[in-house]
């Protein structure tokens, strides 16, 4: 018999926050009217404008100025002219506007044996992730998310690279409507958009977001998101489907994901969220998602035949969570239907061998 314990290094765990990747700014008159420019990580809210520069300022001594300086004193000031305000800002948003950000995480796990035998302990560098986002103008955004997993990647070693998040956001009518293009994370359950270490209970993320919730799941996708009303929030996608030859009872609907990488798209899935936030640490959530999955394998009968079956996915997630006073509690449920599991398991490759697809026609879980 053995019992597992795990330890996560909290000091490598912690987000390590936005940083600012500040330029050298020509700080206008201050009499110049130069529109505040929002910062990368809250677009929706203005900086307030500052008397000081953003960036590094050079003062030269006053010997390197020499007789220059001099005649200036004596001559009469010249008629100052209207700073070109447009250079100005343009400087202030290429030195602010983009962001930097990242999490590590560390583990060490030891494997005690009550009985015979011995224990065995591992240390893992589970993720390395870093965030990059940028704001082309006020209406135009970028983010992104490059993930190592284990450490090292290679076809020796466990770990792997990959990017979990790219997308552009376009802010069409304010907080209330902006559109979304790109490879996004599918908006089902607290953690898959959320998922830094931070953010859940526990060193490893809930068991119902890894095997009924294939965090981290993401797909190529075009919606649109936003906050029409104080606290209402929405999201709604149009993005690749699942490939039923990755489903497996162990993990579900986890090996399905297309994830962009050279996927199969004859098919498209629908995916979307609303959320209520009716006081500041209360949320709500419902979550759903639908699409077909048998169109985007290649499935043939024992005969060698190609065939085609809907393998129809979908899903819905109900949660909430609320924090008050450092108290936090959470509930969620979630719940996939797959469809045409019998075929599936009868399904071959081209050559007319079992591809041993075994899944279940429900996959259910909560906390």
């Amino acid at each position: 018999m053995a019992l597992r314990s795990v330890l996560a290094c909290s000091a490598l765990c912690a987000c390590l926050g936005f940083c600012r990747l500040a330029s050298a700014q020509v700080s206008p008159p201050a009499s110049a009217d130069v529109a505040p420019y929002p910062t990368a990580a809250a677009p929706s809210e203005p900086r307030p404008p500052s008397a000081e520069p953003a960036g590094p300022t050079i003062t030269l001594p006053a010997e390197a100025l020499g007789t220059e300086r001099l005649n200036l004193t004596k001559a009469a000031p010249a008629p100052r002219a209207e700073p070109d305000t447009s250079q100005t800002t343009a400087t202030t948003r290429a030195g602010s506007s983009t962001g930097i950000g990242g999490y590590a995480d560390l583990h060490f796990s030891v494997d005690r044996v009550t009985g015979p035998g011995r224990s065995d302990a591992t240390v893992d560098f589970s993720r390395f992730v870093l965030f990059v986002s940028h704001e082309f103008t006020d209406h135009l955004r970028f983010y992104s998310e490059l993930e190592l997993e284990h450490a090292v990647a290679s076809s020796a070693d466990p770990g792997e690279i990959e990017l979990e998040q790219a997308y552009l956001d376009y802010q069409v009518a304010g907080d209330a409507l902006s559109l979304r293009a790109g490879l996004v994370l599918v908006p089902m359950g607290i953690i898959n958009q959320s998922h830094e270490p931070p953010t859940f209970h526990g060193v490893d993320r809930p068991m119902v977001d890894t095997v009924i919730i294939p965090t981290t799941w993401r797909e190529a996708a075009i919606g649109a998101h936003g906050e029409p009303l104080p606290g209402l929030r929405y999201q709604l996608y149009l993005m690749s489907g699942l490939n039923a030859v990755g489903f497996s009872a162990e993990q579900g609907l986890r090996e399905g994901m297309g994830e962009a990488a050279l996927a199969r798209t004859n098919s498209f899935a629908v995916a979307g969220r609303i959320e209520y936030e009716p006081s500041l640490g209360i949320v709500t959530g419902l979550s759903g998602y639908y699409g077909r999955s048998g169109p985007n394998a290649q499935l043939y009968d024992a005969a060698g035949i190609s065939g085609e079956l809907s393998a129809a996915v979908a899903g819905v997630d109900v949660d909430a969570r609320a924090k008050s006073h450092g108290f936090e509690a959470r509930v969620e449920l979630a719940y996939f239907h797959i469809g045409d599991t019998q075929g599936l398991r009868n399904a071959a490759d081209s050559a007319g061998k079992n591809l041993g697809i075994d899944v279940g026609s429900k996959l259910l879980g909560g906390y």
